[in-house]
């Protein structure tokens, strides 16, 4: 499909799907967890996303337009619908599977993944996104935060939800 085609379908739609992103951040040890903080954020939905969600409707790569990663990087600049990528800390990406959807109402999905307490550890985190399985672009959603430190102290429940 062409880049023009791309733009004037996602140009098209009047109705922009909306998110919302809870981070959940454990204390974790001894095999206890303790919940710390949460973080309760409304997100952007990237212009990638409606693109791919119509190129599915036509039947095209099905399989690849799932979304399936939960990705954390350093990027603390203020999101953008056009973002298609999320920056990566020093070691390179730190990615999470999606490990559960649920359907909180008819037209909303909620994603959830865990950044576990050996996953991401020494590196200061700004923003996540939500990633298509194999798609390029992959980015569906993205969001900053403030910083955050991670170590192998703290276990992070990420829940994404996305209403359409």
């Amino acid at each position: 499909m062409s880049s023009q085609v791309k733009k004037i379908l996602s140009d098209s739609i009047t109705t922009k799907p909306t998110g919302h992103l809870e981070i959940q951040v454990f204390g974790v040890q001894g095999g206890k967890r303790l919940l710390l903080r949460t973080l309760d954020l409304g997100n952007l939905v990237v212009n990638n996303f409606t693109i791919q969600e119509l190129i599915a409707l036509c039947g095209i790569g099905l399989a690849n337009r799932v979304i399936a990663y939960i990705e954390f990087g350093t990027n603390g600049a203020a999101e953008d619908p056009g973002d298609v990528a999320i920056t990566p800390p020093g070691g390179g990406p730190v990615t999470v599977p999606v490990s559960s959807y649920s359907y909180p109402y008819e037209n909303q999905v909620r994603f959830e993944g865990t950044l576990d307490s050996a996953t991401g550890n020494g590196e200061t985190f700004q923003e996540c996104g939500l990633k298509f399985l194999n798609t390029s672009p992959a980015l569906a959603a993205r969001k900053t935060f403030p910083n955050m430190d991670k170590s192998d102290m703290f276990e992070w429940v990420i829940r994404w939800t996305l209403t359409l």
